[in-house]
């Protein structure tokens, strides 16, 4: 697995590391008994000292570490609520590396191959991110759609590079 960047509507780019990847990527709907599963992003934002950062004008991002599902959380095969303690206990081992760390957004799984977001993907990101930034990514059997999440409607970000 490699490194991944993706380029924000912007121009400014989304950097994601393989072992975010992979943690995401081993909690695919691969079976047709298997649940939805997610966490949240977490990761720093990075802009010129003076720059004025908006929803218009998001910084580079990097992504640096995921919560991963416990089995608090309420799952079945087309739902995921986080439910577990451990989602924000998880957040605060990453934050004494980085001292910037900030919650980014969230990622959950869908049992398709090549996944969009659902009516209920965006009622909740509406209701979680209303006039806020967000990353949310939708891991599938195959391929995993990135978003972000700007001026409150979602917008599809494409892959520009694996390294």
């Amino acid at each position: 697995m490699h490194d991944l960047m993706f380029t924000l509507p912007n121009g400014r780019y989304l950097l994601v590391p393989s072992h975010v990847i992979t943690t995401m990527q081993q909690y695919r709907q691969l079976k047709s008994t298997s649940k939805e599963q997610g966490g949240i992003l977490m990761g720093v934002m990075r802009a010129e000292r003076d720059e004025q950062v908006s929803v218009d004008n998001p910084p580079c991002i990097e992504v640096l570490s995921v919560t991963e599902p416990c089995r608090h959380d309420y799952a079945t095969n087309t739902r995921f609520v986080r439910r577990c303690e451990h989602h924000l206990a998880d957040m605060k081992n990453p934050a004494k590396t980085y001292k910037d760390l900030i919650y980014l957004g969230e990622w959950h799984t869908h049992p398709e191959d090549n996944p969009l977001p659902s009516r209920m993907d965006l009622r909740s990101w509406r209701k979680a991110f209303m006039n806020k930034l967000a990353i949310v990514v939708i891991v599938g059997r195959e391929t995993n759609w990135w978003g972000l999440w700007a001026d409150n409607k979602v917008i599809p970000i494409d892959k520009l590079h694996e390294f």
